[in-house]
Parts: structure tokens; C-alpha cells; sequence
């Protein structure tokens, strides 16, 4: 029985591949010609069979030898925060959506697991009242609304299929084992590089990627249809994670300046509605820079929403699911950014 993988070159995919191998499990990766060699070099190290097959350039996907599929795990996805892309990598997503879920049937894969995100559940919440996987949202956002969509498409579309299947909607992920900085890599990166003057009123629920791949090979076995979140126990504020990360090493510097919260949500929230207020309006060229400042402010707003707690209770039962601490992750996720400066080989 083999597995199958989209998105094998990527973060998550990588340490899904390698957990699976470790537990004797045999792996098909798909890959594109575009996917970095060093990745591709590494899942060959580890064993992985890799198969070339864009999904996005076929009108239908191809099926392949090989022996019996046991499930097919997707966690492929396109994502920037480029305001000029993101409407396109929205539709890009939405189609990639409909053509794993043609592949599922053209495998005859009994089981799919995919990874959806926290952005589709909610991005604030408190103590008293987590996220849980009945929450549903939204964004404002064309890529985080992708998320959303497209996880409801999932579901949908495996409903008619008769396919079962399992979401897994991580929070902020980071960890070893990464050939590219993802966002919330690349915000670690820059507090372990000393890149920010003062510390931004940015709460972030961290999960380790180890911890989010042994969810999605946890999923395999569930016969029934479900969502589930994995994250953190706790959010940790920008200022918290970059004390723990001194505390770790002596080279990060605490910024000592820090932005008040509620002051900067209450302009960006101003700053939006004002924008929107303006759109009917004809004001010539300001309106090319209205709408592009308005996708900025956007997404600031989403980002500096508010604390993510999250219900683990369900993924901790089905799932055996385990976060492991923050430090211990903050820890590996900075030797492997020492690393990245002589080596593209995660171990």
C-alpha cells in the first residue's frame, strides 16, 4: 500500500514525507518541474518515489502505476501575500482544490486528507472561547479566503465522490526541515536577525511542523469525514516569543520599543472603512492607489486582529495530537536558519 503526496517539496509536505518513511510507509510524491532540485534530491534520499504531474497544466489528471493506494495527502498550495498576485492564486487554488479531488477518484484513494489553515476557522478568539471546528471564516482577504473556499469545495466535492475525507487546519507553522522561508518562517527569521526595530502588537499561535505532519498521517486512519485544528496550547505576543528567543540565543535582541495595540487597531480599522467609503467614487488615477492601499490595510488588519486560541480537544483524542514546547521548536527552527546559510538539506 503506498500513500500519495502533493506538496511534497514544500514545509509541511516535506516533514509529512519524512515521518511517514520513518514509519516504513511507502510514499509518492508529485512534483512539478519547477520544484526546487534540493528538495527533490532530499526526498530521494529519504526513499520517496516521486512522480512528475502538474496538476494546474492537465485538463485531466494522469493516472499512474503503482500499487495500491492506502490515501492521498494534499497539501499543496500556491501562496503569497503579493498584492498583484493574490487574486489570481485565489482562482489558482480554488482549481487545484477540484483537481486533487479528480485525482482522489482516478487513484481510487479510499481516504484524503488535506490541509486547510486557521485562517478558515477564525483569526481571534479568547480563552473563554476558542476556535473550535464548527467556526467558519471568511476573510477579507483574497488568499485567506481561498482557505475558506476552497476547504468547503473539498467537502463538497468528496461528498459526491463518495471519498472520505479529513481537513487539518493548522495555526502558525514553524519548525526545521524548510527550503524556502513560508510568512511565518520569515517572521521568525527576521526576530532571530535582529530585522525589527521595535516590536509590533502581533500575537502568534506557533505549531511545530512535526507536530502538524504527525496529525495529517494520524488522519489516514479515521474512516469518518472531519476538521481538525492543531496549534499551540497558548498564543505567545511578539514580544513573549522574542524574550524566549534570547533566552535561547544571546545574538537576538529584544526590541525595547513596542507599539501599543489598541491605537494601531483602531487606525487600521479607520484606514479601511474610509477606503471603502471612497470606492464608488471617481477620483481618477487616486483610485488605482486607493485600491491597492486598501488590500494592504487589509491584511494588516487580518494580521493584528487578535489572539488565536484554539480548541485541541478533538484533535487530541482522534488524533493523538501533541504540541511539543515552543522553546524546543523556536530552538530547532533557528539551528536550521543558521544552516540555510551553507546548506539546503534538512535533516
Amino acid at each position: 500500500m503506498a500513500i500519495v503526496l502533493t506538496g511534497a517539496t514544500g514545509h509541511l509536505g516535506f516533514s509529512i514525507a519524512k515521518h511517514l518513511v520513518d514509519q516504513n510507509r511507502s510514499v509518492i510524491a508529485l512534483y512539478r518541474s519547477s520544484s526546487p532540485p534540493q528538495a527533490l534530491k532530499a526526498l530521494q534520499k529519504l526513499g520517496v518515489q516521486l512522480i512528475e504531474m502538474d496538476l494546474l497544466t492537465l485538463d485531466e489528471p494522469q493516472p499512474f502505476e503503482s500499487r495500491p493506494i492506502e490515501g492521498l495527502i494534499h497539501c499543496a498550495a500556491v501562496f503569497s501575500y503579493d498584492l498583484s498576485e493574490e487574486r489570481s492564486l485565489y482562482a489558482t487554488n480554488m482549481r487545484l482544490t477540484e483537481k486533487v479531488v479528480r485525482l482522489a477518484q482516478i487513484i481510487e484513494a479510499p481516504k484524503l486528507v488535506a490541509t486547510s489553515s486557521v485562517a478558515a476557522v477564525g483569526l481571534r478568539s479568547s480563552k473563554d472561547a476558542p476556535l473550535t471546528s464548527d467556526d467558519w471564516y471568511r476573510s477579507p482577504v483574497p488568499y485567506l479566503r481561498s482557505k475558506h473556499d476552497s476547504e468547503q469545495l473539498l467537502f463538497k466535492l468528496c461528498g459526491k465522490a463518495q471519498i472520505s475525507l479529513t481537513t487539518i487546519c493548522p495555526t502558525h507553522i514553524i519548525g526545521p526541515r524548510f527550503f524556502k522561508l513560508t510568512p511565518s518562517l520569515q517572521v521568525i527569521s527576521d526576530m532571530y536577525f535582529n530585522r525589527f526595530p521595535i516590536s509590533p502588537p502581533l500575537s502568534m499561535n506557533l505549531v511545530d511542523v512535526r507536530d502538524v505532519a504527525k496529525a495529517h498521517t494520524q488522519a489516514l486512519s479515521l474512516a469518518q469525514n472531519g476538521r481538525y485544528l492543531v496549534g499551540a496550547k497558548q498564543p505567545y505576543s511578539f514580544h513573549q516569543t522574542a524574550q524566549l528567543m534570547s533566552e535561547i540565543s544571546r545574538s537576538v535582541r529584544v526590541p525595547t520599543l513596542r507599539i501599543p495595540k489598541p491605537p494601531l487597531s483602531w487606525a487600521l480599522g479607520r484606514s479601511v472603512s474610509l477606503l471603502e467609503w471612497l470606492k464608488p467614487v471617481s477620483l481618477g488615477p487616486f483610485n488605482q492607489f486607493a485600491a491597492s492601499s486598501h488590500a494592504l490595510l487589509l491584511q494588516l488588519n487580518e494580521f493584528f486582529s487578535g489572539e488565536i486560541w484554539i480548541d485541541l480537544n478533538p484533535a487530541e483524542v482522534d488524533l493523538n495530537f501533541q504540541s511539543r514546547s515552543l522553546t524546543d521548536s523556536l530552538k530547532d527552527t533557528m539551528v536550521e536558519l543558521r544552516m540555510r546559510r551553507t546548506t539546503h538539506d534538512p535533516r
